[in-house]
């Protein structure tokens, strides 16, 4: 159960990266501060 939670997360921050990205091409994706908001959640 624990593990289906990380990978979810996992997942979750994958298609939240690809979208940033998408959105931002002159920026690169945010995924230090999307990391902070998932461990902190």
């Amino acid at each position: 159960m624990i593990q289906f939670i990380i990978t979810g997360r996992q997942n979750i921050s994958k298609t939240i990266s690809s979208f940033y990205s998408t959105l931002y091409k002159s920026q690169p994706p945010p995924t230090p501060l999307l990391w902070t908001l998932f461990l902190t959640t």
